[in-house]
């Protein structure tokens, strides 16, 4: 896309889809984006369904481009907006926001539904991005077994900040969590995480380390009213797992001011946050029951 322009359906019923040549070509940044705004700005993609044929097409052919770029990319943007736009089909992450700022990703639908072809397919991907919002969404990444993520921030050449991840409902993957905070050696921080509904993933919140370094560190995170049930276990955590983990599984990096709040948590075990300057927990309902 260019900058200034509105890529504009009609609905759902308005569908771009990857042909049988698709795989032939890749995209201004490598990979094989259905939608990229490759460094437009002032840009709007909304009512239509971007379909990637991962069920169709072999999405594994090259897997040196497979993560190169996403199904609907949001790349190196200032000012762009995803609104209703349905991902069906992905072979990688399905919205991705990579390298952008004052972004919007609202209303949109995701959804895995194939089974023992992929990995790694996450729902809405942030990435080295800041200043956005990722509100009103409904992501499910658990029809099929292939589905990874249901919402990620995730740093690896820059932090994500300033970030609202609002009026979600979310369902991760067989491989993953309803949401992760990834972190590489760059911080995650101001983030809130407010009224979302996360169910039926392994996990629910929590923090991940790749490469991290001592930048890696997380901060300032509000996880607040949120609804986290009915968790289920699968590849990533066959025995199961929890509501809210933040600086488990391998923080090198402080881990202060994360506020876990008025959150209410059924069958989806127990919230941990690691001690740190700042951190607070409480205010929290369990059930037994959904």
């Amino acid at each position: 896309m260019k900058s200034n322009v509105k890529l504009t359906g009609v609905g759902p019923a308005t569908v771009i889809k990857a042909g049988p040549e698709f795989l032939e070509s890749t995209g201004p940044d490598g990979g094989y984006p259905v939608i990229t705004t490759a460094g437009a700005s002032n840009v709007t993609i909304a009512n239509l369904t971007a379909n990637q044929s991962g069920n169709v097409l072999n999405g594994n052919a090259n897997p040196g481009q497979r993560f190169n770029a996403f199904l609907v990319d949001l790349r190196d943007s200032h000012n762009v907006v995803a609104s209703h736009v349905y991902t069906r089909n992905p072979f990688t992450y399905s919205i991705a926001v990579v390298g952008s700022t004052d972004f919007c990703v609202t209303h949109c639908n995701t959804l895995v539904a194939t089974s023992g072809l992929y990995n790694g397919l996450d729902g809405i991907h942030v990435l080295d991005s800041n200043t956005g919002q990722v509100i009103q969404n409904h992501v499910d990444q658990r029809v099929g077994s292939d589905g990874d993520d249901g919402l990620v921030a995730h740093t690896i050449s820059a932090p994500v900040y300033d970030v609202l991840y609002a009026g979600n409902v979310v369902r991760g993957g067989n491989y993953g969590d309803g949401m992760q905070l990834a972190l590489g050696n760059y911080p995650i921080y101001d983030l809130t995480i407010r009224n979302n509904n996360f169910w039926g993933s392994p996990f629910g919140i929590r923090t991940g380390y790749y490469d991290t370094g001592s930048n890696g560190a997380v901060h300032n995170i509000d996880i607040s009213k949120n609804y986290i049930h009915d968790l289920v276990p699968g590849v990533a955590f066959p025995d199961g797992g929890n509501a809210v983990d933040i600086g488990d599984f391998g923080a090198v990096a402080p881990v202060t001011y994360i506020t876990v709040t008025d959150n209410r948590i059924c069958k989806a075990g127990v919230i941990k946050v690691v001690p740190g300057t700042g951190n607070i927990v409480a205010g929290n309902q369990f059930c037994s029951h959904s």
